[in-house]
Order: structure tokens, then sequence, then C-alpha cells
């Protein structure tokens, strides 16, 4: 599980996880195997054999039946590449009890090949608020991209989570990608409206936040980004996490929130604060 985990210290975290396994010549639980080992792989293991025993260079951590390490309690979890990463102290304040797996870097297809891995770890998720694509499309196709896309998304849904999907960004220093961003987004908006239409009595599975269109409505400042002209600055970070909240809070349909309204409830498609496309339900 490469999906990092910013809730164990030192080593002991999703990035260096290699797997559960059944020893036992290892100890029962969690343990790791710190580098320079020549008894145990380097990493995080988590060992089911309950009679496993000590092991010289093996540190146990814990000690659990299973591996349930972890649930948020908002039922939310951040998934994506740099601008998940970035996130993670706004996020947590907006969300409390969620958590952040991105990973600076990482593409849809990374994502989509540790998803599974994280969420035998991380039980009682609900949403997924997930930013991937824009490192595909440095060297790939909106196509391809999109393809890469709706794995992850496949994998969610049969776990029946639902996804807030963030959108690409115009950032200021990457104008020879828009095109594909563009044509990427339109791709995910198609989606959205066909989820939507096919789950009409339990909501919009997939909800996108249109950034790109939202940006630039606010003249997309550079004030929107940091110093690198790529990644969000705390001012852009700080609409995210409105827009975040107000989606996801509708979402829910929850007559007690103070971010929830009625007509709004089957939204699919957000622009900043206002909602562009929704399913009509009847009654």
């Amino acid at each position: 599980m490469a999906l990092g985990d910013q809730n164990l210290p030192g080593d002991q975290d999703g990035e260096t996880f290699k797997g559960s396994e059944n020893e036992s010549d290892f100890p029962y639980g969690c343990y790791e195997c710190p580098k320079g080992s020549n008894t145990c792989g380097k990493g995080t293991w988590f060992n089911t054999e309950s009679s496993g025993q000590g092991n010289l260079k093996a540190r146990p951590y814990c000690v659990r039946s299973s591996l349930d390490l972890e649930q948020p309690e908002s039922g939310i979890i951040f998934v994506g590449d740099s601008d998940v990463d970035y996130w993670r102290e706004s996020s947590s304040v907006t969300f409390p009890g969620s958590f952040n797996y991105g990973i600076a870097g990482y593409t849809c297809q990374q994502v989509q090949k540790d998803l599974l891995d994280l969420l035998k770890v991380v039980k009682g998720v609900k949403f997924i608020v997930l930013v991937c694509g824009e490192n595909d499309l440095t060297n790939n196709s909106p196509s391809v991209t999109f393809k890469r896309f709706r794995k992850v998304y496949q994998k969610a849904r049969r776990k029946n989570i639902r996804v807030l999907m963030m959108g690409t960004k115009p950032e200021p220093d990457t104008g020879n990608l828009h095109g594909k961003y563009r044509k990427y987004d339109n791709r995910l908006r198609r989606l959205a409206q066909k989820e939507a239409e096919k789950n009409l009595k339990d909501g919009p599975p997939f909800i996108f936040v249109d950034v790109y269109k939202a940006f630039k409505s606010l003249n997309n400042p550079r004030s929107l980004y940091a110093q690198d002209g790529l990644h969000l600055s705390a001012e852009g970070y700080a609409y995210w996490n409105t827009w975040v909240q107000n989606a996801h809070d509708n979402a829910l349909c929850d007559d007690n929130d103070d971010y929830y309204h009625k007509d709004t409830c089957n939204c699919y498609l957000w622009k900043k604060m206002t909602c562009t496309k929704k399913i009509e339900v009847e009654g």
C-alpha cells in the first residue's frame, strides 16, 4: 500500500506497508523491519499468526486481530496527487475525522493500483474526495487518462463509496496542457450525468466540482497558486475547502445541515457554490 498515512510515526506508515502474512517466526500484529536488517524485509508488515514469536530485528508496535487499522470518523478520505497531498492541513480542519492519503506525483494509474489495498485497511469510507489526472495528461491523451480514472471510480463503487472529484486547474505554467485538461473534464462531466441518471434513488454516486471553469470565472489570479505556478496556495485551498464542503453536505440531503438545500440535493455538477446540473426527482 503506497498511499501514505499521516497517522503513523516514523517509518511505520502506509508508504512502507508491504502486506499481510501468516508467519510463526515473526511477531503477531503490526511490526516494522528497519533498514539494514538481514533477517526480515525492510518495511511495515501485518502478521495474522497468533502464535507468532519475536524476531531479533522486527519491532512490533500494535497487536490486533485484524488489519482494520483505522476508520475515518467523518467517513471521508482524500486520495490523489500532490493537490491532495498538500491539502492535508486545511482539509483536516474542514473535515475533522477525515484521512488524507495523497501522494505528490501520483497519477490516476498509481491511485487505482493502490486503492483496493487501502480500502482493505481503512473501513467505513462513504466518500472519497479524489484528485487525479493532471500528471497522467503530461504524457498521455485525455482518453487514456479517463480510462485510468474509470478504474479508480469503479473500484470505489464496488465498495459502495461515492466519489467527489475536483477537476483540473488552469495553472499559469501549464498552458500547453489546458486543451487536454478541458477534454478530460468534459469526459468527467458526462460520466457524472450518466451515473446520476442510473442512480436516481440513492443520489449521484459521482459528483464533479468544475475547478477549471470556477477559477476562470474568478479571472484565475496568480494568487490562487503557489510560487511554482502549479500547486495551490492557501487562497486556492480555501476555495476548495468551501466548494467541497458545500457539494458534500448537499449530497447528504440532511435537513439539519446548514449547507443543505433541498433543490440541490441531487446535484452532480458544481461550479463554485452553484449547482449547474442536477437530477430532477419526482415527489
